[in-house]
């Protein structure tokens, strides 16, 4: 894998995948890239062989099949930002999407639910149920698709239901501003909406 710089095409890094190519994804406002392998896979067994947080959260697990070895990367340099393991109940359900930003990390999977986990630690923090999510770590919110054209913003932290939202479509895009103070909405039927959420932001929000 190659990252270039889009504006002059300069390499700013490059890594091999000898074993399997992960599946990936880019947050540019959270500077992050995103791998993800099975589990069960020699690549993502290497990587858990050479981190001992790693093998030790793996050692808990029953069995490896359907779950995912997935890894954090600054995407301006490649250094790696940090590594978790997702448990799936035998491949109860499969990852469609992945947000990561600051230490959060907000997976959307097939059985219609949004997974927060704590980048750090490791952890899961809870599950929302609905998809097509955004986060900003700077105001420290998460908006979720809960059914089509319901949107609810949600505390990062706790999770706890700040605000509700009904457009007369589903939702095709969601993305916060660098500040998280505003969300910009795209409905199905093409009609956008900038929502000033600046009200339930901030470190003041988090200790409610």
């Amino acid at each position: 894998m190659e990252v270039k710089d889009a504006r002059t095409l300069s390499l700013l890094w490059s890594t091999p995948f000898p074993k399997l190519r992960p599946r990936h994804w880019i947050n540019p406002q959270g500077g992050t890239m995103t791998l993800l392998w099975p589990l069960a896979s020699g690549a993502a067994l290497a990587e858990v062989k050479s981190s001992p947080a790693l093998t030790a959260q793996m050692a808990g697990f029953k069995e490896k099949e359907g779950d995912y070895l997935l890894k954090v990367l600054d995407v301006k340099n490649g250094h790696t930002l940090g590594q978790l393991l997702i448990e799936t109940g035998k491949g109860s359900f499969r990852i469609r999407d992945v947000i990561t930003e600051g230490d959060s990390v907000v997976i959307s999977d097939t059985q219609n639910r949004t997974l927060v986990y704590s980048l750090s630690t490791g952890r899961q923090k809870g599950q929302i149920f609905g998809g097509r999510a955004a986060l900003s770590a700077a105001s420290i919110l998460l908006s979720v698709e809960n059914g089509d054209g319901l949107l609810s913003l949600y505390n990062l932290q706790t999770l706890e239901k700040l605000e509700q939202f009904t457009f007369q479509s589903r939702l095709s895009l969601l993305r916060f501003n660098p500040q998280g103070k505003r969300l910009f909405v795209l409905t199905g039927n093409q009609a956008v909406y900038v929502l000033d959420v600046s009200a339930f932001g901030g470190a003041a929000n988090s200790r409610q």
